[in-house]
């Protein structure tokens, strides 16, 4: 079976736009934490959060009170039955200590649990690097792109990654879109989206935003990319296919062919027209694969 295969790659010309934004140790972020009552235990029974955190305690099955213990200062919810029916209760810590509560419902059965506040550190930024597409490169000027970034947080994790085309000291200008990391062990973050229709040879700045689970940000080196022409290709007759070179506000191309990605021979040179070009060439007889590819020209 004869198959053909066509891709665009921009040459380069211009160079990294701008270096990173530099990191830097953030105050810690107060946190919410989840506890869920079971029918006789809470669950974590033993937490340690960071002053300034926030506790939430949701009911998994039964009706629990959160009662805190005798000499306890901070606030708990008393003897209010919660079984879900309910706005939960919430509880935010605001000085270190170890503070112990208990279930009115069920202290027959043991059913304790310690908040265990502990003074909140600096929060260390994540780091954040692009690793597709590359410096200088081409994205499809129409249709589905893929980005991929790698990010990392030495204490904690990432909690999501951001792509964005665009960007000034002030302002970021256009999120292309993100990837919640729910599984919380994610290094690499990788976006398979549309993006809106771009004019073919239009450079555009190209960066990735890390954010942690105590919301610190990091952002990555912003670099050039190019929005490169799509080819789309029709089948005449079994034997003879075209392709269509859009028109590229007559910027100067080089079209190629390869048989194996390596070695490539150019088969066209010239200014596109404002009406595009259409190519034809007969299919490949023997080889299995041919591969076409666009340049564009500085």
């Amino acid at each position: 079976m004869r198959r053909l295969i066509c891709f665009s790659r921009r040459t380069t010309f211009l160079f990294l736009l701008i270096t990173a934004l530099a990191g830097f140790i953030a105050p810690a972020i107060a946190k919410t934490n989840i506890v869920v009552m079971h029918d006789r235990t809470f669950d974590p029974a033993d937490l340690t959060i960071n002053v300034g955190d926030t506790v939430i305690w949701q009911v998994g099955d039964g009706a629990h009170t959160i009662t805190k213990e005798m000499g306890v200062s901070e606030p708990f919810c008393g003897s209010a039955l919660y079984d879900g029916s309910t706005p939960p209760c919430v509880a935010t810590f605001g000085k270190v200590g170890d503070f112990a509560y208990y279930c009115q419902a069920h202290l027959a059965f043991a059913m304790r649990g310690i908040i265990r506040v502990i003074a909140a550190p600096n929060n260390v930024p994540p780091t954040v690097s692009l690793v597709y597409p590359v410096a200088n490169s081409s994205i499809a000027s129409k249709g589905t792109n893929v980005f991929t970034a790698t990010a990392s947080d030495t204490d904690g994790i990432i909690t999501r990654l951001e792509f964005i085309f665009g960007f000034t000291p002030t302002a970021i200008t256009n999120s292309i879109g993100i990837v919640t990391n729910t599984i919380g062990t994610n290094t690499i973050f990788t976006l398979e989206t549309s993006t809106n229709t771009l004019e073919i040879g239009t450079r555009i700045s190209l960066l990735a935003k890390a954010t942690d689970d105590r919301g610190a940000e990091s952002f990555s080196d912003v670099i050039a990319v190019f929005a490169g022409p799509v080819l789309d290709l029709t089948l005449v007759t079994d034997n003879i296919f075209q392709f269509h070179v859009p028109a590229t506000n007559m910027l100067k191309f080089i079209l190629q062919t390869s048989t194996n990605l390596t070695n490539w021979a150019s088969l066209y040179t010239n200014t596109v027209s404002t009406n595009g070009l259409i190519f034809t060439n007969d299919a490949p007889t023997t080889n299995t694969f041919r591969f076409y590819r666009v340049k564009l020209q500085p």
